[in-house]
């Protein structure tokens, strides 16, 4: 059974070999890697021609597109796939070598396959496993595990699953393109609520390499705001299924998000996008009254400042950071 592998790649050149190296090191062989080039300025093309050439037993196949954001990206190379499942790999990260080996022994009953993931820093320490915070469950309709994920109890993130690609064929499920936050939460919830079968493979196969600069690591962009365009994106989804709950829930989704751009807006220290803000969210955001049930305490201890003392908001998490910063500089 083929496994393909989408990666989209931009700026790459320094990581790409390790995470090509990683898929090359697989014990289980049947995999097609596609590497799409979303317009990389640097030697990324050169590599990765470089590597296709000295690796001709590797089904390596790449493309090259303008740049256009990591959905383009993605969707461009979901069309050149032909494995039975589907994952997508960001060109920083990697699995560990028996990940497909380990997968090919589960069969093919089934639409998603998550497994763990650890993150590792630029200095080689592990500073995140996902057992240390989330359960592994399966599931046998999407809107259990839709729900769930929304409740922290398990995790998908965008490299830790695949995908059975007739299920999303079938349902026209594509990254969101123009989007530039919050596009692969968009595509995993409409995968969950599209799935009939949704099982696990436990352990830490993907490796989430933190550094300085990544894309889903950066300091804060008005591209955050493109955030509120996946959730209303995902919401149109949602309402198709004529489930009030799961509306509500989705609703709370755009509270969450709201406080989590207000907090990378405060990193940002400029007044200008707290203005922005305030003007986008108030035009974008559905009444919390339907799904202020689904809010833990924390989130809505933090709706309320942010909507009725904005500025005391703003303040109690900017002397946050201040004494985490502060603690972090004596350590």
């Amino acid at each position: 059974m083929m496994y393909s592998i989408v990666i989209p790649v931009y700026n790459s050149e320094n990581f790409i070999i390790k995470t090509l190296d990683s898929l090359k090191n697989q014990t289980y062989k049947d995999l097609e890697i596609i590497l799409v080039n979303d317009g990389s300025v640097d030697n990324s093309e050169e590599v990765i021609n470089d590597y296709i050439n000295n690796n001709p037993t590797m089904n390596i196949k790449h493309k090259k597109i303008q740049n256009s954001g990591p959905s383009t990206a993605r969707n461009e190379g979901f069309k050149m796939v032909t494995g039975e499942y589907v994952c997508f790999l960001d060109s920083d990260d990697c699995y560990e070598s028996n990940l497909f080996e380990e997968l090919s022994k589960l069969g093919n009953e089934f639409d998603i396959c998550y497994f763990g993931w650890k993150e590792i820093d630029e200095f080689g320490n592990i500073i995140f496993k996902y057992n240390d915070s989330f359960k592994y469950i399966d599931y046998n309709d999407g809107v259990s595990a839709f729900i769930d994920k929304i409740n922290h109890k398990m995790w998908l993130c965008n490299c830790n699953e695949i995908y059975r690609v007739k299920m999303l064929k079938d349902n026209s499920i594509n990254y969101l393109e123009g989007v530039f936050s919050g596009e692969d939460a968009n595509f995993i919830y409409k995968s969950l609520l599209a799935s009939k079968k949704i099982i696990y493979l436990e352990g830490d196969y993907f490796i989430n390499n933190i550094r300085t600069g990544s894309l889903s690591h950066e300091k804060f962009s008005e591209r955050c705001f493109t955030e509120i365009v996946a959730l209303n994106d995902l919401k149109k989804y949602v309402i198709k299924f004529d489930n009030n709950n799961l509306v509500e829930i989705v609703d709370k989704l755009f509270y969450v998000s709201r406080t989590s751009i207000a907090k990378k807006i405060i990193k940002s220290l400029k007044l200008r996008n707290v203005f922005k803000f305030v003007r986008i969210s108030k035009k974008n955001l559905p009444k919390l009254n339907n799904s202020k049930k689904y809010l833990n305490r924390k989130e809505k201890i933090e709706n309320f400042l942010l909507s009725y003392f904005k500025f005391t908001f703003f303040y109690f998490v900017k002397f946050y950071y201040y004494k985490l910063n502060k603690k972090k500089t004596i350590n």
